[in-house]
């Protein structure tokens, strides 16, 4: 599969074969895509507050550590970073 061509479903598929954790699921994946619109939100306003489902949240993420497991979505190419997001977030 050429991963410049794939979409994101496909991409966060490759990548949820690095880990034991997260689950190639379609409403996982939703779930991902939501959190990380929040946290590159965030990114953007240079700020360490974001808000998902309503509610107001303090990262412990660093903004490079979010712009690495967002590389990583938009490549699917794993790297260690994208276990970073499950260190601090419920299962996806």
């Amino acid at each position: 599969m050429n991963k410049a061509s794939a979409s994101d479903y496909e991409r966060y598929i490759l990548l949820t074969d690095y880990t034991k954790i997260i689950h190639a699921t379609y409403p996982g994946f939703l779930r991902l895509k939501e959190l990380m619109s929040s946290m590159n939100q965030m990114v953007s306003k240079q700020s360490n507050t974001y808000t998902y489902n309503g509610e107001l949240y303090v990262s412990r993420l660093t903004n490079p550590e979010i712009s690495k497991i967002q590389e990583c979505l938009d490549t699917g190419v794993y790297s260690s970073a994208f276990v970073i997001l499950l260190t601090y977030t419920s299962p996806l």
